[in-house]
């Protein structure tokens, strides 16, 4: 795949996956509460992986961000640029009210650092917060949607399947019901 993907098109080379990823794309490693890490590249929209170790996870995102590469590229889409490319100087200017400023002071001055440390600090908890509230939002509603579509099963294909009339299968559990179906007609 990488040859095909190297080749001149246009006049133009095309970068490969392993070139792209010499870049400082952004890898953001979370571990989860089983203890396994999570990894995904945040430029890469849908493109994680994971891992048993932090180490693992990394590996395993490397192969899964250069399939990702390949399968946007195979589409004709740009690849997005690592977000330190947009060269952000890591300053900006902050206007806060004179009360909130105050009590950021204090609380600052409280856990012995500076206002500028404070602040970072806060900002990095909220970001990992809202990353990690969105990750859980999605596998809970990853597992509510198996859930559902067990507890249809059961209600719609109890287990005697009696409601099919001269439908019968040997099958035993609703998840199996669609397999292995004979329909007996009287002709």
């Amino acid at each position: 795949m990488e040859t095909i993907l190297s080749t001149l098109v246009m006049g133009m080379k095309i970068k490969t996956p392993h070139e792209y990823l010499k870049e400082p794309y952004t890898y953001l490693v979370i571990r989860d509460d089983d203890g396994t890490f999570a990894v995904e590249v945040q430029e890469f929209e849908g493109c994680f992986s994971q891992g048993d170790t932090a180490e693992e996870a990394m590996a395993n995102i490397t192969e899964a961000a250069a399939n990702w590469i390949e399968a946007t590229l195979l589409s004709g889409k740009a690849i997005p640029s690592p977000v330190a490319a947009n060269e952000a100087s890591g300053k900006f200017p902050l206007r806060l009210p004179k009360h909130v400023h105050q009590k950021v002071q204090r609380l600052a001055e409280m856990d012995g650092v500076s206002v500028n440390s404070f602040l970072l600090e806060a900002i990095a908890e909220k970001i990992g917060a809202l990353e990690y509230h969105d990750r859980q939002m999605a596998r809970l509603e990853q597992r509510m949607a198996k859930q559902t579509a067990a507890n249809l099963a059961a209600r719609y294909f109890p287990a005697s399947y009696g409601c099919f009339g001269s439908a019968s299968t040997d099958r035993e559990t609703p998840e199996e019901f669609g397999k292995g179906l004979r329909i007996e007609t009287n002709q």
